[in-house]
């Protein structure tokens, strides 16, 4: 969630004189702008520190980019500026007046601070203040104080900003003209960041609010220490921290607020239902550009949902959705010509700034020509290329069901594209070659307590098993990290494809090519000896055993350099009690057969002629997400005994059969 100053920031500055900023970019220098610093009061007298950049002439007047953020406008004082990242730059070029907004209760600006802080849908008072009221205020008083403006105001933002983007979206300003909410918070609980389908995402949780989530005692612009995890090693720091609630006996001590209302609200409930932001789009009036990034661990959920509840609702507005092959805030850090191993064979950052964004805006705030933008602006991660649909999900899909058979066979039923055919995967993925993983060492605070019952393990016809230890998890990467590693979701899965504790299904190499664009349905039938288990599905390329390509990561030589690599396409985890509901947590019965069904985030996918489609079933992905105890109970209340062994199962028959359903381009 964390970002740079603009979008998510400004990079090489040079400094005229106290008061005037000039940007340098790519060794030209842009005329000098003016920094002033003021405290803009809100309607229930809360001061907000807000930053203005303004072009030093006032040979013309200049539309407003807002930016309003959690963290920090810094540099503080009129003779700094900030680092100029490349959407803020074009903008300099461009001309504009940029303004960078501490929220309510951060940094320099009065108040308390909320994380998303609810919406009012009905104001009573001048007291009943909300993020709209705050981004409301702020917009007037610009208009009203800022001479060298042209009346227009554009509102932008990635990560929580990009939330504060969409509250200014929601009844806005007449003067706010466009807005761009990128990889916004939406629905806290429900996808974003914190929690998957009821499952903490532990690393990026802690991680965050380790350093975000300590209270400001008051307005200050000191950012705090960072914390120190004593290792590079993110899993073995959590494996040796042990239970959830050894965070705050450890390390938090309860000085993290918000990481206790985290963790006790670990269910829907009327907590989350007061911070989900999409029922509030509706009826909005700012023309609206939706980003993200195919690869954003955090808010790949709020891209894609925020976009299809305004598009919904707010059936009159001019409302576009732009997917790139990004990691979290990517088109505003770095070109974009490549991901992990993955090459794009071109600057996707530049092409998104220069073709969509900057015409989004300057169309909108400067009377500049109609951008020539589709509804959906979408990047194939397979074929490597952009594409332009006037719907998305496109129109024209059909479902196609990848059905997991016996032997680590997988067969795309229908139109496959396939062989007709499944082959034998080369991991464990039947009953008879399952195995409990080993135990973990001693330096471990989760040690495994003894088994649950289990059924006996046997060769079937029906199933495929495996033994989840929690003293052993599956890591969700094979980097050394902590934080997350930016490119995990397209990286290699071989590393986890080997363990006895990951099913592996794969089809035969397809006979013609096969594209994505949509969200992929999961429906397993499962059983585990425990009360309670997560599981874990995910969707992978599989490229032939002797492809090249470039790859960061290989010799400059001609050895293939993607042969038989594992491409994580789609992943996504279902805690199970949450099957039925997110408010409706449910224990399992041990060893009895249940329908798991949920929803895997969209992807735009080509799976070319010669891959396997490939499909991998676990039930831990650690520290990304926390470690189940196998037992039906609240995870903060979790001790280190109750963490035990279970079997678990993936059935696979005509009468129990379990299946992945994509969503197939003709």
């Amino acid at each position: 969630m964390r970002a740079r100053w603009w979008g998510i920031g400004l990079t090489a500055v040079v400094m005229l004189h106290p008061g005037v900023v000039e940007a340098q970019e790519a060794g030209d220098l842009r005329a000098g702008y003016v920094k002033r610093e003021v405290m803009i009061t809100m309607r229930d007298g809360v001061r907000l520190f807000t930053s203005i950049y303004m072009p030093g002439d006032s040979a013309r007047t200049y539309p407003i980019l807002l930016r309003r953020t959690p963290y920090s406008c810094s540099p503080y004082g009129t003779d700094a500026g900030p680092d100029l990242g490349r959407q803020a730059a074009r903008y300099v070029s461009a001309r504009y007046i940029l303004v960078c907004q501490d929220v309510r209760g951060r940094y320099l600006s009065e108040g308390d601070y909320a994380n998303v802080r609810p919406y009012l849908p009905v104001k009573r008072g001048n007291q009943d203040v909300d993020e709209t009221t705050d981004t409301y205020d702020t917009v007037d008083w610009l208009v009203r104080n800022l001479a060298a403006s042209n009346g227009r105001v554009g509102i932008s933002g990635i990560s929580y900003p990009g939330f504060y983007a969409w509250m200014g979206t929601i009844d806005a300003h007449p003067a706010v003209k466009a807005t761009s909410p990128q990889a916004p918070v939406s629905k806290w609980m429900g996808g974003d960041d914190f929690y998957h389908n009821g499952a903490l995402l532990l690393s990026h949780a802690f991680d965050f609010y380790a350093g975000f989530g300590r209270v400001r005692p008051a307005p200050t612009a000191d950012r705090g220490q960072r914390f120190d995890h004593g290792t590079p090693d993110g899993y073995a720091f959590f494996l040796r921290m042990g239970p959830l609630a050894n965070a705050n006996a450890r390390y938090f001590h309860g000085e993290m607020p918000f990481w206790d209302t985290l963790t006790i609200n670990d269910q829907w409930n009327a907590y989350w239902a007061a911070r989900n932001v999409l029922p509030h789009l509706r009826n909005t009036r700012p023309a609206t550009l939706v980003v993200g990034g195919w690869f954003d661990t955090e808010n790949l959920f709020g891209a894609l949902n925020s976009y299809a509840a305004n598009e919904r609702q707010s059936p009159n507005a001019s409302n576009r959705l732009v997917m790139g092959p990004w990691y979290h805030g990517e088109w505003n850090n770095d070109a974009g010509e490549a991901l992990g191993a993955m090459g794009w064979g071109a600057a996707t950052s530049a092409f998104y700034t220069d073709s969509i964004e900057g015409p989004f805006f300057d169309h909108y705030l400067l009377d500049g020509p109609a951008p020539n933008l589709a509804e959906a602006t979408v990047f194939n991660t397979g074929a490597k290329q952009w594409a332009r649909f006037d719907a998305w999900p496109p129109k024209g899909t059909t479902a196609r069901r990848l059905m997991l058979e016996a032997e680590g066979r997988l067969r795309l039923d229908g139109r496959d594209g396939s062989s007709g055919t499944a082959s034998s995967a080369s991991s464990a993925s039947s009953a008879s070659s399952a195995s409990s993983a080993s135990s973990a060492s001693s330096a471990s605070s989760a040690p495994s307590a003894p088994s649950a019952p289990s059924a006996p393990s046997a060769p079937s016809a029906e199933y495929d098993e495996y033994t989840h230890d929690p003293a052993k998890p599956v890591p969700y990467t094979n980097a050394i990290v902590h934080w997350y590693d930016r490119a995990f979701m397209l990286e290699d899965q071989r590393f986890a494809a080997r363990r006895p504790d990951v099913l592996v299904y794969q089809t035969e190499p397809l006979t013609a090519d096969v594209t994505i664009a949509g969200p992929t349905q999961v429906h397993l039938t499962v059983s585990t000896s425990g009360t309670d288990a997560d599981w874990i599905v995910k969707v992978i390329d599989v490229f032939p055993d002797d492809a090249g390509g470039p790859t960061t990561r290989a010799r400059d030589d001609d050895t293939p350099r993607l042969g038989g690599y594992q491409m994580l396409v789609r992943g996504d985890v279902l805690r199970g009690k949450f099957r039925n509901g997110l408010d409706r947590p449910e224990r399992f019965s041990p060893n009895v057969p249940t329908d798991l069904r949920f929803t895997l985030q969209d992807a735009f996918h080509t799976f070319q002629a010669g891959h396997r489609i490939m499909i991998q079933v676990q039930s831990s992905w650690f520290p990304m997400v926390d470690l189940n105890p196998g037992v039906f109970m609240h995870l903060i209340e979790a001790s280190a005994g109750d963490f035990r062994k279970t079997t678990q199962r993936v059935y696979r028959s005509a009468e129990r059969p379990s299946y992945v359903e994509l969503t197939v381009l003709p």
